[in-house]
């Protein structure tokens, strides 16, 4: 019953609503789902979700500049009838002026502390070190705290174990 898809002025796109917020929106009770499906008989081909950006405009666009957002995913709740509030998100930043040559990027995750501002937790950066409480990791592990930074090994069986080795060890 009601409006299924609606185009509104401006051009937005609304399924299953007819005030959409963005140029797509979908909007349902339970727990509307976005599919992407492929099939293909060797499974070498996959349902695929493509975010992009480039800088200038649609036809005149050119290449992204460090720091740049790729693309971001946010996770929100309403804190309101009307008002959203993101508890998370996830984004892909330019970590170099992209070319034909150079495309590295870093892969960020956000988390809301509580109080509406929502930070970034934890990177992984062109190379592939990963930070936990900072954006620029130093090693492939980098762990950074304002209070006193810890890493907790639990084992309920009681054979936790964590090693260190260096390479002349191995």
């Amino acid at each position: 019953s009601g409006t299924d898809i609606l185009l509104a002025p401006g051009g937005n796109v609304g399924i299953g609503t007819t005030t959409p917020d963005g140029l797509l929106e979908l909007s349902g009770t339970g727990s509307p789902t976005l599919i992407v499906t492929s099939f293909d008989a060797d499974a070498t081909d996959e349902g695929t979700l493509v975010l992009r950006s480039a800088d200038g405009s649609e036809g005149s666009m050119t290449a992204l500049a460090s720091g740049d957002n790729l693309g971001k995913i946010f996770f929100q709740g309403a804190t309101a009838s009307t008002t959203w509030a993101a508890g998370a998100a996830i984004y892909a930043k330019a970590d170099a002026a992209w070319s034909g040559s150079e495309n590295g990027a870093e892969i960020r995750f956000q988390t809301a502390d509580g109080s509406g501002s929502i930070t970034d937790r934890m990177t992984i950066d062109a190379a592939g070190s990963v930070g936990i409480g900072t954006t620029d990791p130093g090693y492939e592990l980098d762990v950074s705290g304002s209070s006193t930074p810890a890493i907790r090994v639990i084992s309920t069986d009681g054979s936790a174990e964590v090693v260190i080795q260096s390479n002349a060890e191995t």
